[in-house]
């Protein structure tokens, strides 16, 4: 397992900025200090993801905090070429699925790829076939 999904694991949530942008939508990380402190989000569960691409392989880690604080942690190991971006995608995507599979209503969603949220927000075109077929399957 590559550093990347180790410390994505290790660092969610508590050292993760957690501005909330609302319901359906879906939130980018950002490394500036919070102007408006985030809404009451006690009955959402919250799903955290990632992607990994190294030399060798990809992968994708997901965390799920329940409105307990309860933690579920899922790593996935990508077995096909992908790029960066991608993996990015295949995290958010299969995050989604195990959400879907555990019965989850209420979720928000976080990921640290601009491009992945900006794209699911759709804030940002989406040029590549590839990712628009990410994003339908997604906001399904």
């Amino acid at each position: 397992m590559g550093y990347g999904v180790v410390s994505f694991l290790d660092g969610f949530p508590e050292s993760y900025n957690r501005q909330i942008i609302g319901p359906g939508r879906f939130h980018c990380r950002m490394d500036r200090p919070q102007r408006s402190p985030a809404p009451d989000i006690t009955d959402h569960w919250q799903m955290f993801f990632d992607g990994l691409l190294n030399i060798n392989d990809a992968s994708a880690g997901i965390l799920f905090v329940s409105p307990n604080k309860d933690k579920l942690r899922y790593v996935l190991r990508i077995l096909f070429p992908v790029s960066n971006n991608v993996a990015e995608y295949e995290a958010c995507l299969h995050g989604i699925r195990l959400a879907v599979e555990l019965g989850v209503k209420r979720l928000y969603v976080h990921g640290d790829s601009a491009l992945v949220i900006n794209q699911l927000n759709k804030e940002w075109d989406i040029t590549h076939e590839k990712m628009d077929s990410y994003c339908k399957e997604i906001r399904k």
